[in-house]
């Protein structure tokens, strides 16, 4: 297979074009979006992915001044209460803070949770459902846990537990009919893997994994999962 070079789309606005540190992918009546999140000073964009052309601009947002001093390069989507929301990293928030998206594709208003027993300061997140409902894991940077929260009908979220936990990137993987959390940490170059309670959503460690030191990784910063003849690995 051999990549080749089509093109290049911007917004024409520098601080949404310069510095894209992560993006994101949403559906909305079959047709299929890419936001792309710029951090301090920044803002993010929205564009339509469609067979046979480019990336169409739909709509772009600057970051509140509330927030833009404050916050990393991370976005997040999560569906809260029926509402889409991209989940965004900020450094004093006391709540889950992100901006509305809409099914059209345009960007709606900004939006915070209640406060949150870690704090609003998340460098990842998994959203899944289980027999007991729907359920939002979040790794706190400030407090070096990951929370697991019910999320309630209206959009609020309420306390289950904590584990104790330093992670950069998140990923939920079914195996066996049942569902695991992998979790990764750059710092201490570590793969943990945490099984998920199908009834409360509560969190326990069931191995941490030092094998990615001898894969020649000097940062890692994301993690996948895939299925192959029958197993899955990330």
């Amino acid at each position: 297979m051999k990549l080749q070079f089509e093109r290049v789309v911007a917004t024409g606005t520098a601080a949404l074009d310069s510095g894209i540190g992560d993006t994101a992918l949403k559906t909305f009546n079959g047709d299929v979006y890419l936001y792309s999140v710029t951090g301090f000073g920044g803002g993010f964009a929205s564009w339509r992915l469609s067979e046979g052309t480019g990336p169409t601009l739909i709509d772009q947002q600057l970051f509140s001044p509330t927030i833009t001093y404050q916050i990393d390069r991370d976005g997040m989507p999560v569906t809260l209460g029926g509402s889409e929301q991209l989940i965004l990293d900020v450094n004093t928030a006391t709540g889950l803070v992100g901006y509305g998206l809409n099914n059209d594709g345009t960007i709606g208003a900004l939006q915070e949770t209640g406060t949150l027993v870690g704090g609003g300061d998340i460098s990842a997140l998994a959203q899944l459902s289980i027999t007991g409902g729907d359920i939002l894991l979040l790794a706190h940077e400030d407090t070096g846990q990951i929370g697991t929260y019910d999320i309630d009908p209206d959009g609020s979220l309420s306390s289950v537990g904590f584990v104790s936990a330093q992670v950069d990137s998140m990923q939920v993987v079914q195996s066996g009919g049942n569902p695991f959390l992998i979790g990764t940490d750059a710092a201490s170059s570590t793969v943990a893997i945490y099984s998920v309670d199908q009834t409360s959503g509560a969190l326990n460690q069931i191995d941490t994994s030092y094998a990615i030191d001898v894969l020649g990784i000097g940062t890692h910063t994301a993690v996948e999962t895939i299925e192959a003849y029958g197993k899955v690995g990330s």
